[in-house]
């Protein structure tokens, strides 16, 4: 069959982006290993501690840890008592309590649902009692075991991460993350080895540049607003996307923080105001963006607090979620009541296949399932498909045209890692004229006009520095 020409354009973007890719795997980013070992070393004191409180903690309530037996080796490896054994006093074997072992989910179903009986908060796909972060973070508010044991949880993650990336960066002192184009349905970039798309935070500032560089970091600004504010021509999403920057009628989310929770844009500013409620309201929005559920969002939020320390706010319940999307759908009228139904009755009438702003396609036959739920499913995926899919299709339209900018001075500057809608790239005398020039580059001629495509362009010594 023949490619039409847009699909075309694609096809030769994605082919010269694998030398990009391979060389940025080859390439690979210099990681502080000395600031990363002394982080290991705090983080495995801090989990022997929490090793020990959970362990008290356990053991005040009345929880009974197994008890081990060990045969006196004095006597003969047990085979034959002594009763003059100076070691075991003739008893023969030793009985001693084994701590408890926050490593052990049998343990942890044990000492909460079954010993403390507390409400069990969802299962593992084999069907079992689950106890992963997100269940621990709703027993939280009803045992103090429950947050050493997130908080355990986290150490030894990071613990894992840090870990890893001293194994793999022995050699040279890099992490040679593998880029690919082909593990996620939306066309954006992922990785492994590691996952740069988990690297959030301060885990980013053992990410450096080579010596006598920066780190430039570029990021696209609320793309995700943007490309549904083009293609439905909202109104409200319009006015927000082209307002001018840092004012009221540019924030989306403080607006939907007034609308849903009642608190004006100027409380919002004050210092005490409690943060939470802008996460909410946020993650309220994407989740009406793309159809999302409850259940779903609810999971959402409870992510971002697991990933956020500092967001500590109630889980909103379903009828607080529904009435939010309500209060969203009824203030994006356009967008939802007219353009998802448009794009769904689309992919239908092509029989499953949608398609990016840009021609990525992808076929969804469960928009035809007469089953409600792979259906709904299906529909949620076709407005996921068009919204990120078209950003990761900027993301490499933008990728390459940075690769070319490099290529004519390979040895002042290099790309680095890509990120959801970020770059990084290292470069030597870091000037404005080369931060304006990459922020033009990557504003790809303002395909959206009017809605502007805005690049934060920052500069800074490590990868957080620089991510501002």
């Amino acid at each position: 069959a023949s490619l039409d020409d847009a699909k075309k354009e694609l096809y030769k973007v994605d082919l010269s982006l694998i030398p990009v890719l391979a060389a940025m795997q080859f390439d690979g980013t210099n990681i502080n290993r000395h600031d990363a070992q002394a982080k290991l070393l705090a983080l495995e004191d801090q989990k022997r501690a929490l090793e020990q409180m959970i362990d008290t903690v356990a053991k005040e309530s009345g929880y009974a840890s197994p008890i081990r037996v060990d045969t006196c080796k004095s006597c003969r490896n047990g085979s034959r008592k002594r009763v003059s054994c100076e070691q075991c006093h003739g008893v023969g074997q030793f009985h001693s309590r084994v701590p408890f072992n926050p490593g052990s989910n049998d343990q942890i179903v044990a000492w909460l649902h079954y010993h403390l009986m507390l409400p069990i908060q969802g299962q593992t796909k084999g069907g079992g009692v689950s106890v992963d972060s997100l269940a621990l973070l709703r027993l939280r508010p009803l045992h103090v075991g429950a947050q050493l044991l997130l908080m355990y949880k986290q150490v030894t993650k990071y613990i894992g991460f840090l870990t890893a990336w001293l194994k793999w960066s022995q050699e040279d002192s890099k992490l040679h993350p593998v880029f690919t184009m082909a593990r996620t349905r939306s066309s954006r970039h992922s990785s492994q080895d590691p996952n740069v798309q988990q690297v959030k935070g301060e885990w980013r500032e053992f990410f450096v540049p080579p010596p006598g560089r920066q780190f430039i970091a570029a990021d696209y600004s609320q793309i995700e607003l943007r490309i549904p504010a083009f293609m439905s021509k909202d109104p409200g999403l319009v006015a927000a996307m082209t307002a001018e920057q840092g004012t009221r009628a540019s924030d989306l989310h403080a607006q939907n923080v007034e609308r849903i929770f009642g608190v004006s844009y100027e409380r919002q500013q004050d210092a005490d105001f409690d943060k939470s409620k802008r996460t909410r309201a946020k993650n309220f929005m994407f989740g009406a963006l793309y159809g999302s559920k409850g259940k779903e969002i609810q999971a959402v939020i409870e992510k971002a607090m697991l990933e956020e320390d500092t967001i500590a706010a109630d889980i909103p319940s379903m009828k607080e979620i529904a009435a939010a999307i309500r209060v969203i759908q009824d203030s994006y009228s356009v967008y939802f009541h007219e353009w998802v139904p448009a794009a769904i009755h689309k992919c239908r009438e092509a029989d499953g296949w949608v398609s990016t702003l840009y021609g990525h396609v992808r076929y969804l036959p469960d928009i035809l399932s007469s089953d409600r739920y792979l259906c709904e499913a299906a529909e949620r995926a076709c407005v996921s498909h068009i919204i990120q899919g078209s950003a990761g299709d900027i993301l490499r339209f933008a990728t390459l045209r940075i690769a070319e900018l490099i290529a004519e001075s390979p040895a002042t500057m290099t790309l680095h890692l890509t990120a959801h809608d970020e770059l990084v790239i290292s470069a030597t005398d870091v000037s404005d004229w080369l931060v304006d020039d990459i922020r033009t580059i990557l504003e790809l001629g303002q395909p959206f006009a009017p809605i502007p495509l805005i690049v934060d362009v920052s500069v800074g010594d490590t990868w957080k520095e620089s991510h501002k």
